[in-house]
């Protein structure tokens, strides 16, 4: 539906959070699997770059072996670090 960048500048311009990391205010947790076939970790890298060059900090958790989803031991790590992060971003208990 966005057709290609060389067609639609605007649009994958305005599309990219990478345009936008100036203006994070806080509160991201990020999670990658550094075998994910979907979403390359190069991405998350190039994203985690821009944020720290705009002068910003955020949670990373990298997940070495694993693919989209976290589905192996890892997984109960996963989770609590998920629920953590919720917890401390809205005040719960």
């Amino acid at each position: 539906y966005m057709d290609t960048p060389q067609s639609n500048k605007s649009g994958y311009f305005e599309g990219s959070a990478l345009n936008y990391c100036d203006k994070y205010q806080g509160g991201l947790l990020m999670t990658h699997g550094t075998i994910d076939d979907n979403v390359h970790v190069q991405n998350a890298m190039l994203f985690l770059k821009y944020l720290l060059d705009a002068g910003k900090t955020m949670e990373f958790m990298l997940y070495p072996d694993n693919e989209h989803g976290i589905r192996d031991k890892k997984r109960k790590i996963y989770y609590q670090s998920e629920l953590n992060f919720w917890k401390k971003s809205f005040k719960l208990k």
